[in-house]
C-alpha cells in the first residue's frame, strides 16, 4: 500500500519526518530537491522507492552528537527494503544495480562534493558489500551462489571491492615478509652457494653446489645467487621475472608448497587489483558525479 507519493517532486526544501514509523510503501523516485530533511521513522517504511532521488544537503533530525551522519544513513540503508520494480513486488528478488545503488551513490556524491573522498569511498564500499550480498541471496542457484560468495570474499579482503586498494599492498607486504622469514630462516638445509668450476683455460663453464643444499637450481651448472627476499617477491609478482622462481625450486615438499601458495596468492592479488582498477574506471561517470 502506498502511503506517501513524492515521485517527481521538484522543490528547494523537502522535510519528511513523520511522528511515527510509516507502515506502507513510500515513493520518492525522481524527486529533485536541494535540502532533504528526514528522521528514522521514514526509513521504517515497508518499502522505499528512491530511484532517481537527488539532493545536495541532508539533515537528520535524529542525529546523535558524536555520530557521523553517513554512518547513520548507511545503517538505515541496510535495514530498509529498497522498492523493487512493480513486476517483482510479489517476490523478494535481487534488485537491479541502479535501483539498489541509488541511495549510496547520492550520499557519496554529497560527501565527495565537500572534499570528503575517504567517506565517499567508505559509502561506496558499503554499497558494493550489499550488492554482493544480494547476488548471493536466493533465488540464485546454489552452485553459483557458492562461487559468488568465494569471489566476493576474496574481492572484499584483497581490495575492498575496489575502494580499498591499499589492502592489496598490505597483503603483498605481509606475504613477502612471511616468505622471507620462511625461506630465509626456516630452511631445512644450507643455502646453495654456487662455486665456479674453472677449466684449464681459466674460464668458468659451470658452477656446483653442495649436495645437501636446498633449494636447487632448475638448470644444471647454474651460477646465479639465491636470495630469499627476491625469491619471495618474484613469487608474488606474476608479471615480473626477477630470475629467482624460474631458476630455483625446493626439494622439501613443505617449502615448495609454501612457494606455490605465494605464487597463487600473487595471482589473486594481481587479478583483484586489476579488476578493481578497471571497474573504477568503468564506473567513473556514475560514482564520481
Amino acid at each position: 500500500m502506498l502511503v506517501l507519493d513524492l515521485a517527481g517532486l521538484r522543490t528547494p526544501d523537502l522535510v519528511v519526518a513523520p511522528g511515527r514509523p510509516l507502515r506502507g510503501n513510500v515513493d520518492m523516485s525522481r524527486a529533485v530537491v536541494i535540502s532533504f530533511t528526514d528522521n528514522d521513522n521514514l526509513w521504517r517504511a515497508t518499502h522505499l522507492d528512491l530511484y532517481g532521488l537527488e539532493y545536495q544537503v541532508h539533515i537528520d533530525l535524529d542525529a546523535r552528537p558524536g555520530t557521523a551522519d553517513w554512518h547513520t544513513q548507511i545503517r538505515r540503508f541496510e535495514s530498509t527494503k529498497i522498492l523493487p520494480p512493480p513486476s517483482t513486488l510479489r517476490t523478494d528478488v535481487a534488485l537491479p544495480t541502479g535501483q539498489l545503488a541509488q541511495p549510496y551513490l547520492q550520499l557519496a556524491a554529497i560527501y565527495r562534493a565537500t572534499g570528503a573522498d575517504a567517506v565517499a569511498r567508505r559509502i561506496l564500499y558499503e554499497m558494493r558489500k550489499r550488492e554482493w550480498a544480494q547476488r548471493t541471496a536466493p533465488p540464485t542457484p546454489r552452485g553459483r551462489r557458492w562461487l559468488l560468495t568465494v569471489a566476493g570474499f576474496l574481492y572484499r579482503v584483497t581490495v575492498g571491492y575496489g575502494y580499498r586498494l591499499q589492502l592489496a599492498l598490505y597483503w603483498l607486504m605481509g606475504l613477502w615478509l612471511t616468505g622471507f622469514l620462511v625461506f630465509g630462516f626456516l630452511v631445512p638445509a644450507s643455502r646453495p652457494l654456487p662455486q665456479p668450476v674453472v677449466d684449464d683455460r681459466g674460464y668458468t663453464s659451470e658452477c656446483v653446489v653442495r649436495p645437501e643444499a636446498d633449494p636447487v637450481s632448475d638448470q644444471p651448472g647454474y651460477c646465479g645467487r639465491y636470495s630469499p627476499a627476491l625469491y619471495s617477491m618474484d613469487l608474488l609478482i606474476p608479471v615480473v621475472d626477477l630470475g629467482q622462481k624460474s631458476s630455483w625450486h625446493y626439494r622439501n615438499e613443505g617449502l615448495q608448497l609454501v612457494a606455490d601458495f605465494l605464487q597463487v596468492a600473487g595471482w589473486i592479488l594481481a587479478t583483484a587489483a586489476a579488476t578493481a582498477a578497471l571497474g573504477l574506471v568503468g564506473r567513473g561517470d556514475t560514482e564520481r558525479r
